[in-house]
């Protein structure tokens, strides 16, 4: 099983890098540099290859605004998620269980962070602590549009 992944959300983010890497289109299959159709802040899905699970917009539609988020649930998958999109067209999907006790994190527009309400411990983007008291970071999983859901990739 191969992903292609866009840059990392950091270099998008990141000014110059950001508008290099999304100038060239570039994305990564192993160590090998490959075209991608994706947006820089993602991956291209691959629905109906093993991994990938669908999220239709239809049932999370706060999802369609940039600083959307929702909490899904996909049992099959063995997955409970927070998603959002902090920036146009960039998802993120985290594990919303904070990993220092049992509450769900939301995501904080403002902080760009994920924020535990119980004790405030904040997650960045990809899941690494930014405040404790949480010293592990959240499983962050791969994300991506195509037409009308998401899709996010765990291997099962």
């Amino acid at each position: 099983m191969s992903l292609t992944l866009g840059c990392p959300r950091r270099q998008v983010l990141g000014g110059l890098l950001g508008a290099a890497c999304v100038g060239l289109g570039c994305g990564r299959r192993g160590e090998e540099l490959v075209e991608s159709a994706a947006p820089a802040c993602g991956p291209t899905p691959s629905p109906g290859e093993p991994g990938w699970w669908e999220i239709p917009l239809s049932d999370h539609p706060e999802l369609l605004e940039v600083g959307g988020q929702a909490a899904v649930s996909k049992p099959e998958a063995f997955l409970e998620l927070l998603v959002a999109q902090p920036s146009e067209g960039c998802y993120l999907a985290l594990w919303r269980i904070c990993s220092h006790g049992s509450c769900d994190v939301a995501w904080e527009d403002e902080a760009q962070a994920a924020v535990c309400p119980c004790h405030g411990s904040m997650f960045d983007e990809d899941g690494a602590v930014l405040v404790g008291p949480a010293t592990e970071p959240l499983r962050s999983f791969p994300v991506g549009r195509v037409g009308d859901s998401l899709w996010v990739y765990r291997e099962v």
